[in-house]
């Protein structure tokens, strides 16, 4: 068994009962085990072969990466960083990978990479605890889509406290982790056997009852109908790996807390676009807005802001909805576009109708160096 003398720090989560939209319905919870009965991809392929096919394209599909043997090794082997005073450095070992800093007398290995290189790679290490549950240790230097290494976010104490390789995740923080980068975790006596974790996501990690449903050749229907969902049960779905806004107190959900950039669905939720547009009240009109309204999980991320931008004229300005998409025509997507506005929302005051809507408004921001996200909370900003 690997040892390591971490630092044991508490990665959980506040979660908030009173919020301002309190009454909507209850939120589902993280699913870290979506199937009980698998279901292969190709037997998905049998009835939706183009879903499929363009899913193994998408970030969503390689989100967990074992590191014995792997093609990610060599983002890391044999390259050194110095943080806050500190060397830390990666060395192969035949298929292995191991970590180690000059403070500490010992090296980790590297056991699992976790994302999919569209913003970073994070390499883990994995330790049982007394009971026997894997404890995974997030470990300080990540890799980044530029190509550098460097700190992890989220490992902000580098230089304080005795000397650590990573920080420390007890058994349920670890199944969350596990969670949200795969679609299967067998759990025989509320132990996960991660060498039998069907890795990465697949239909059935977003879409319940997949297996039962293609058992039946269509005939019962899946857990989750996404058609049927309110935009906030939307976004919350998205939110069980993506974050949600009832996850955080009224005192973190201000601009101050820059690190809320990086939870999609919670800027969405907290944008007046977000609540006016799906408002029974005032968003009469409006077509609805959600995530799927401009991201199509099953594809790779658009990176065109002209697409981003159509979507935003669809209701700000008195450009025809018709020709702000056939700008974008050649991106298949745009078929699959949400309902056209029919109703207006203002337009912009500060700038001409077709300047970019997200470099104001939506704006990347930088967590660490080589890591930057879209602010998805949409608002004016000063």
């Amino acid at each position: 068994m690997k040892t390591a003398a971490l630092t044991f720090l508490a990665l959980g989560l506040i979660i908030a009962g009173a919020i301002w939209w309190s009454h909507a319905a209850t939120l589902p919870g993280p699913v870290v085990a979506a199937e009980t009965e698998l279901v292969k991809t190709q037997t998905c392929a049998e009835c939706h072969p183009g879903v499929v096919e363009d899913f193994a394209t998408a970030p969503h599909a390689r989100t967990l990466h074992r590191v014995a043997g792997s093609e990610w090794l060599d983002r890391f082997a044999g390259r050194s960083v110095e943080l806050e005073g500190r060397r830390f450095r990666f060395e192969s070992i035949g298929d292995e990978l191991w970590f180690a800093a000059d403070d500490v007398p010992f090296a980790i290995e590297v056991d699992w990479i976790f994302g999919s290189g569209q913003h970073a790679l994070t390499p883990v290490s994995i330790d049982p605890d007394l009971d026997g549950r894997p404890n995974l240790t997030q470990l300080h230097v990540s890799w980044f889509r530029d190509g550098s290494i460097g700190r992890t976010p989220g490992s902000d104490r580098i230089a304080d406290g005795p000397p650590t390789l990573g920080l420390h995740h007890d058994a349920a923080e670890t199944e969350r982790c596990f969670g949200c980068h795969a679609s299967w975790l067998p759990q025989p006596e509320g132990r996960m056997e991660l060498e039998h974790a069907v890795i990465n996501l697949d239909c059935s990690r977003c879409h319940p009852g997949a297996a039962r449903h293609a058992a039946s050749d269509g005939e019962l229907a899946l857990g989750v109908d996404w058609d049927q969902l309110s935009p906030l049960e939307s976004i919350n779905r998205c939110g069980e790996c993506h974050r949600r806004v009832d996850e955080f107190t009224p005192d973190e959900l201000t601009p101050a807390h820059t690190h809320l950039v990086r939870f999609a669905p919670v800027g969405l939720a907290l944008s007046p676009c977000f609540k006016v547009a799906n408002d029974p009240e005032q968003g009469e009109g409006f077509p609805r807005f959600d995530c799927l309204s401009c991201h199509d999980p099953h594809l790779p991320t658009r990176t065109a802001p002209e697409y981003f931008n159509a979507q935003c004229r669809q209701c700000h300005g008195d450009v025809s909805p018709a020709a702000i998409l056939d700008r974008v025509a050649s991106d298949s997507a745009a078929a699959h576009a949400r309902p056209l506005a029919s109703q207006r929302a203002a337009p912009c005051s500060a700038e001409p109708l077709d300047s970019s809507c997200i470099e104001c408004h939506m704006p990347k921001s930088q967590i660490v160096p080589g890591l930057s996200f879209t602010d998805h909370w949409i608002r004016v900003r000063e």
